[in-house]
């Protein structure tokens, strides 16, 4: 029995129609020639059919993916929230208590409730004081940042070695009818300095001598912030806010909120499911 040596079958996968045949049995071919043209219809609509439930899959996870990605935005919010309920300190200072309408100092103790911006205390840092004063216009080009102060605390009867720290070019008519402008004079704390003291200061101003201002002014902190409450709840624990010296980042004050947790706790259980279903 005689065989071809090699031999293959054409169109096992194929389907549809056959519209035109190109070669008649017996013919002589070559590798690449037509033989059959078929018009796969049932095969377009198969494909066709895959490409929707591609399209329609496709859809369905992108809405998942989006899905997934609002609820871990809903859950990040919600941490974030949480993470409030830490009540730090803004930079390095001492933080001192806020007083209620009286003058008296605002108190606080474990488990007692806080409402969201309550002023806790406020942040300053006394290390280091400035004082604002004002002096004739007729020396508004003699006296510049840098050049040194001498300033007097007539309370605690001592003078300190200060800087000008800015000068304001801009003038302005004092009450004396005479044209002023505003200088800042910044000098160390050595301990004894606090807000609000009356000072004045000379300013040594170069060719121009010792300057002698229009009147005196009140001590300031050279920075000093409110500290708040972001979150209302209950305290959980807390350190001095009594002139206690802090951290910039350091905790001053943690409170607890039920209502804050379970919005974790649900939103946690919404990404869950989200990237479940």
């Amino acid at each position: 029995i005689t065989a071809a040596k090699k031999r293959e079958e054409l169109g096992r996968d194929l389907k549809g129609t056959v519209t035109e045949v190109l070669v008649e049995v017996g013919d002589e071919v070559k590798a690449g020639d037509e033989l059959l043209v078929v018009n796969p219809t049932e095969t377009r609509e198969e494909l066709q059919t895959a490409q929707n439930e591609l399209v329609d899959a496709q859809r369905a996870v992108n809405e998942a993916q989006a899905e997934v990605t609002r609820a871990q935005g809903v859950l990040n919010t919600a941490q974030n929230q949480l993470g409030k309920l830490n009540i730090t300190a803004p930079f390095t200072g001492k933080i001192i208590p806020a007083t209620d309408s009286e003058g008296n100092s605002t108190t606080y103790r474990v488990g007692q409730q806080v409402s969201e911006g309550e002023v806790i205390g406020y942040m300053v840092d006394d290390s280091e004081m400035s004082l604002s004063l004002f002096f004739s216009s007729a020396y508004i080009n003699d006296i510049q940042s840098g050049q040194s102060a001498t300033v007097s605390i007539p309370s605690a009867m001592s003078e300190i070695s200060g800087t000008v720290s800015s000068v304001e070019k801009t003038e302005r008519v004092s009450s004396d009818g005479v044209k002023v402008f505003r200088v800042v004079i910044s000098m160390d704390n050595p301990g004894t300095l606090t807000k609000g003291m009356t000072a004045t200061a000379t300013v040594s101003a170069g060719s121009a001598g010792t300057v002698y201002p229009a009147g005196s002014g009140t001590l300031e902190y050279s920075r000093e912030e409110a500290v708040t409450a972001q979150m209302s709840g209950e305290i959980t624990s807390m350190n001095g806010i009594d002139y206690y010296s802090y951290s910039s980042g350091a905790t001053i004050m943690r409170l607890s909120s039920d209502a804050a947790q379970d919005e974790v706790k649900s939103a946690q259980s919404a990404v869950t499911a989200a990237r479940n279903g």
